[in-house]
């Protein structure tokens, strides 16, 4: 019947944002759901009919920075166009100006993540790496490595209440209760993290 639709977290938050109108996520996000081919840039038809899944309920695959079409005004306030997606490393990758060939970020959380800009070369690693899209802008395809430790920080709430330094801490006024004219919404989400053999 044509009625439902499988995407990743942020085709599923621009579907309610759009209201229905767009189903959609970019190539950072489709490389991670292991359907989708990295050198060809389209969902691997292959694997597609391996699992017996319908090409039709897939979204629609755009560059990092596209039109993803425009929030609707019920949910917004007003009318705001979306114009770019990216998957969570790949964001801190673009937020750390790795741009280059061999420059390389390292993030730290929960998880920590290091990526390396491999530019126009897909590099597999010998060491149970990732390689995966940096980036894809003008239809132009940036692949990278990553290494991830999932579970990098555990944190107990009670000695978080307990660090005297934070007691100094006020919190930040929320830009969002007022909004000016013009404003630039961030959504940041994660989606699932694929499980490895050690």
């Amino acid at each position: 019947k044509k009625q439902l639709l499988f995407g990743t977290i942020d085709s599923f938050l621009i579907w309610r944002l759009t209201r229905g109108k767009i189903h959609a996520t970019d190539a950072t996000n489709a490389s991670r759901t292991m359907i989708y081919n990295i050198s060809s840039n389209k969902w691997d038809d292959t694997i597609l009919n391996l699992l017996k899944i319908k090409k039709h309920i897939l979204p629609e695959v755009k560059d990092c920075a596209d039109d993803y079409g425009q929030t609707h005004s019920s949910i917004t306030g007003k009318s705001i166009p979306i114009n770019g997606v990216v998957g969570d490393q790949q964001s801190a990758t673009i937020g750390q100006c790795c741009f280059e060939p061999g420059s390389l970020k390292s993030t730290y959380g929960t998880g920590a993540f290091v990526l390396l800009n491999t530019g126009s070369k897909k590099i597999y690693s010998k060491n149970r790496l990732l390689t995966t899209i940096a980036y894809r802008i003008n239809g132009k395809t940036t692949y990278a490595m990553e290494g991830s430790i999932f579970i990098a920080v555990t944190f107990n709430p009670a000695d978080f209440k307990r660090t005297p330094m934070l007691d100094a801490v006020t919190p930040l006024p929320n830009p969002l209760r007022t909004p000016p004219d013009s404003i630039s919404y961030f959504i940041a989400s994660t989606g699932y993290k694929s499980i490895r053999p050690v």
